[in-house]
Order: C-alpha cells, then sequence, then structure tokens
C-alpha cells in the first residue's frame, strides 16, 4: 500500500505538461529534488508547471500568497492538509485556493473519514482482546487538536461535512469522491475528493 506522498507522486504522473499544478502536501519533497530551479521560504519550482508547498516552512496563507504571484494553476493536489486547517477560518482557506487556480481548474484532495474512524474506534472498544495502540492511534487521527497545525486532525472531515464546505461560498462544484486506502491499515479507507472551481 502507497504512502501518500508515493500517491502524490502517481497523481502527477497522469498530468499534461501543459498543465499548471500547484502541490500542496506535507512531507512531499517532489519529484526530482537536484532539478529544484526555484526555492524561497514558501515553495518550490519542483519542474516546468509543476510548484509544491510542503508545508515545512510556514503558514497556508503566506504560501499561496506568494505562488498566487507566481502563476494560476488548472491542477490543485492537496493531501492530508485539509483536516489540519482551522474548522473557523475554513471558508478563508477555501477563498485563498481558489484565488491561486484558473478558472474550470481542478481541486484534489485527500482526507481522513471522521465516520469512518468513529465507527472503527466504537468497534475497537468493543473488540476482544483490545488493542490500545489501535485505540490511541485511533483518538489521535479522529480528536487531536491543538495550536500547532500539525496537532489539528479530522474530526469534522467526513464525506458530506468536506462537500457542504468547498461548496458553501459557490466557488467550487463537487465532481467526484472515492474511498483510498494509503499509508496504514489501522485507520479506515480515506477519501480522495475531486473538485471544480467555477
Amino acid at each position: 500500500m502507497p504512502s501518500y506522498v508515493d500517491y502524490t507522486k502517481t497523481q502527477l504522473n497522469k498530468f499534461r505538461s501543459t498543465d499548471n499544478v500547484l502541490v500542496i502536501c506535507p512531507g512531499f519533497t517532489g519529484l526530482d529534488q537536484s532539478n529544484r530551479s526555484n526555492r524561497n521560504s514558501s515553495y518550490y519550482i519542483d519542474q516546468p508547471g509543476i510548484v509544491t508547498i510542503s508545508g515545512e516552512d510556514g503558514d497556508l496563507i503566506d504560501s499561496l500568497d506568494k505562488v498566487r504571484k507566481v502563476k494560476q494553476f488548472n491542477r490543485v493536489i492537496m493531501n492530508r492538509v485539509f483536516e489540519h486547517l482551522p474548522i473557523r477560518n475554513i471558508d478563508y482557506y477555501i477563498c485563498q485556493l481558489y484565488s491561486v487556480m484558473a478558472p474550470n481548474g481542478i481541486i484534489e484532495m485527500i482526507t481522513p473519514d471522521s465516520n469512518a474512524i468513529a465507527m472503527e474506534l466504537q468497534h475497537a472498544w468493543k473488540t476482544k482482546p483490545i488493542d490500545l495502540f489501535r485505540i490511541h492511534r485511533l483518538n489521535h487521527e479522529l480528536f487531536s487538536e491543538g495550536n500547532d497545525v500539525k496537532d489539528r486532525h479530522c474530526l469534522w472531515c467526513d464525506e458530506h461535512s468536506v462537500k457542504y464546505l468547498m461548496e458553501a461560498e459557490g466557488l467550487f462544484k463537487f465532481v467526484s469522491s472515492r474511498k483510498i486506502r494509503l499509508d496504514t491499515n489501522i485507520i479506515p479507507p480515506e477519501i480522495q475528493f475531486e473538485f471544480k472551481r467555477i
């Protein structure tokens, strides 16, 4: 089973050379680190047409402000990011994503499925013998919340809420969703969404 970083590389392989792709993926260090034509504190150009924000150097909004000056993107890949954004400001983040995208651009994102994790957690407590490692991992995935963006997790990320939040301001239209398993069997499959910028 691939990691979400390896899966991101697979996603990039399907794009045309004329696509302008923005990759927002913590831990993703690009396709070819030796071929970075531009590197600053917020993003790097991995190869012509692909700009990566790895999240290692600061806030997403600061990075989006800087890449907005580079180009508009007709594709955005955002894996394992949405659930870490503060729900109280989610509409602002969505507007910022909208502002870096070309009309009719596509955003692909992968988020955990909070409903599936909650059901799995409930089941884990009923299974004998109790697997405390699994229970702690599910709790961490579902409930962790803190000031550091890495501590925020997916309590509000399920298929219906993500769809609602992305469409609420009339900036994006839901295209599709599917279940996908990455990284581990400990947590249930995640959800891969596709939305179209209006």
